[in-house]
């Protein structure tokens, strides 16, 4: 079902739009939880190779003591939060949320049966964000040229959801860019300040 028809009702409306924003939920929060576990483990071996290859710091960095000491309280502090956030556990409930909004939108009962239990569905999981909304209305009106529709109207995306989406896009990637970029420029910059001095 890749469109709503403009004459289903509204609550049916209503079932199919939040099973696919749930969906863009579970992606951000798998996406969250395998980035964040990928960068444990990179931050992991950082500190491991500071340990292990001190004097090839220590020439260069005059605190290298400290920025060692602080590298390794920084990765078991970020593992702490990082398990807090319990990024799996709750794109398994968003899972669990839209396939049951799935398995209502097949089932045979009446109207106000399908609001209610839609409304029982949605008391059973964590709500999704503005921008998971933003997300979906972009991916797929603005980028997949599909249409939706509520109420027997056609719901489309606005300026400010198409900036939402690329601006965060954007953040995300220059995020974990910067991550991934600091632990190499710091293992990197022993070996290219002799090479500098020389040029």
């Amino acid at each position: 079902m890749s469109e709503v028809s403009p004459k289903t009702e509204n609550i049916e409306d209503k079932i199919w739009i939040t099973s696919r924003v749930r969906m863009i939920s579970e992606a951000r929060m798998l996406r969250n939880n395998n980035w964040s576990l990928f960068l444990l483990a990179y931050y992991s071996v950082f500190t491991v190779v500071l340990a292990v290859f001190p004097k090839y710091f220590e020439a260069y960095f005059v605190y290298f003591d400290g920025i060692s000491v602080a590298a390794s309280v920084a990765v078991l502090v970020a593992s702490l939060v990082v398990g807090g956030f319990r990024f799996e556990r709750t794109a398994s409930l968003f899972r669990d949320c839209y396939l049951a909004l799935q398995k209502l939108t097949d089932s045979d009962v009446d109207t106000n049966a399908k609001r209610q239990r839609y409304s029982d569905i949605l008391q059973m999981c964590p709500n999704h964000s503005n921008g998971d909304y933003y997300d979906f209305m972009v991916s797929h009106t603005y980028l997949n040229g599909k249409r939706v529709w509520s109420a027997g109207e056609e719901v489309k995306f606005t300026p400010n959801m198409v900036r939402s989406y690329y601006f965060r896009q954007m953040v995300f990637c220059v995020l974990m860019l910067c991550l991934v970029a600091v632990p190499l420029a710091f293992v990197l910059a022993p070996l290219i300040a002799p090479m500098a001095k020389v040029a």
